[in-house]
C-alpha cells in the first residue's frame, strides 16, 4: 500500500511504474506550458512550481501522519530519520525524477534560464542523494535508507512554490511569503534537522550529516543575498522585483 508510512514492499517494477508516471506527467505539464505560456523564462518555472507544491503538501501528509504515532517528543525518535517506508519512497521517487526532467527539459527548451548552481548542481545532486535515500547506496558510500528522514525537509519546499509561482504569474506573487517562509524553514526549522541528524550521526552517517550542514550554509547565504538586495526594500516599504531561481 502507497501510503504505508510503517514497512516498505516496494518491487523494482513498482519504481519503475512511479518513475515512468512521473515522466509522462512532467512531459505533458511541460507540453501544455509551451502551448498556454509562449514564454520561455515562466516555462523554465513550471516544473519547479508543480515539484514545490506536490512534495509540500506530501511532506506536510506525511508528517502528519506520523506524528499521531508518535510515542516520543516531536522529532525525538530515531525512526523518524531512520529507514524507507513506502510512502516516503514513493516520494522521494517523485522528487528525483521531477529534478531529472527538469534537467532534461531544460537542457532543450530553456538552457538560458538553467542556472549552474541552483538547476544542474542543485537537480544533479538531489537526483543522486533521493538514490542514496530509498536504496542506502550512493555509489561511492553505502549507508542505511533514510527517506523517512527526507520527508521532513521536504516540507521546506514552499519557498520555492512562493517563488515559481510568483515568476509564473506577477499577480500572484508574494515577498512576504517568499522572505518569510524561507527564514522559518529553511533556516530554522533546517538548523533544527541538522542538530538532530548530528545526534544520529553513527546511523546516519557522516555524508548525509555533512549534507544538512551544506545546504544550511547555501540556505543562509541565498537568504542573506536575498535580503540585502529585497528584504530590506520591504521592511522600508519599497517595491520589490524577485530575480533569478531560489
Amino acid at each position: 500500500m502507497l501510503s504505508d508510512t510503517a514497512s516498505f514492499s516496494l518491487s523494482a517494477g513498482n519504481v519503475v511504474l512511479i518513475s515512468t508516471a512521473t515522466f509522462i506527467f512532467a512531459s505533458i505539464a511541460v507540453a501544455v506550458g509551451l502551448i498556454f505560456l509562449q514564454d520561455r523564462k515562466k516555462l523554465s518555472w513550471l516544473l519547479s512550481l508543480i515539484n514545490s507544491f506536490l512534495m509540500t503538501i506530501l511532506s506536510a501528509f506525511y508528517i502528519t501522519e506520523v506524528i499521531p504515532n508518535k510515542k516520543s517528543s516531536f522529532l525525538w525518535d530515531e525512526s523518524d530519520f531512520l529507514g524507507v517506508c513506502n510512502l516516503s519512497a514513493v516520494i522521494c521517487i517523485i522528487f528525483g525524477v521531477m529534478n531529472g526532467c527538469d534537467l532534461l527539459f531544460g537542457a532543450f527548451l530553456y538552457p538560458r534560464y538553467l542556472d549552474p548552481l541552483s538547476g544542474y548542481i542543485h537537480h544533479s545532486l538531489y537526483i543522486w542523494l533521493m538514490i542514496f535515500a530509498v536504496t542506502g547506496n550512493a555509489g561511492f558510500t553505502k549507508g542505511s535508507p533514510f527517506s523517512r528522514g527526507f520527508l521532513w525537509n521536504l516540507v521546506e519546499e514552499l519557498p520555492t512554490f512562493f517563488l515559481a509561482l510568483g515568476q509564473i504569474f506577477p499577480s500572484f506573487r508574494t515577498d512576504l511569503g517568499f522572505g518569510l517562509s524561507f527564514f522559518v524553514l529553511r533556516i530554522l526549522y533546517h538548523s533544527y534537522l541538522a542538530y538532530f541528524a548530528v545526534l544520529v550521526v553513527d546511523k546516519y552517517g557522516v555524508v548525509v550529516v555533512s549534507m544538512y550542514f551544506l545546504t544550511l550554509l547555501m540556505h543562509i547565504n541565498w537568504f542573506q543575498n536575498w535580503f540585502f538586495k529585497y528584504g530590506l526594500k520591504l521592511v522600508r516599504g519599497g517595491k520589490l522585483k524577485t530575480k533569478g531561481k531560489e
